[in-house]
């Protein structure tokens, strides 16, 4: 288990969206006209896309490029490194 994120993210993911379902089901079905049903499914289909993505994408590329390189390697917490030092952040293309 070498992400903890993948624990506690969908389950906290499945519960955000049903708040957030709870709360909004009803204005997004009136406005594009669907069924409550189907705007709560919606929402959670979307939730779970977004959570998804950030917790394979976005979270551990945080944790281990951005967060990992560290005072040492010129990193965005080093205070005097480069923002782009060779990483995944290619601006000069």
């Amino acid at each position: 288990m070498k992400d903890i994120w993948t624990v506690f993210a969908y389950p906290a993911a499945s519960i955000a969206g049903y708040f957030i379902a709870l709360g909004s089901a009803e204005q997004i079905a009136s406005t594009f006209g669907l069924k409550t049903w189907a705007a709560t499914m919606g929402i959670l289909a979307v939730t779970g896309l977004v959570v998804g993505f950030l917790v394979d994408e976005v979270i551990p590329t945080y944790i281990h490029d951005v967060r990992g390189q560290g005072k040492n390697n010129g990193g965005l917490d080093g205070g005097g490194g480069d923002f782009d030092s060779g990483g995944d952040f290619d601006f000069d293309q």
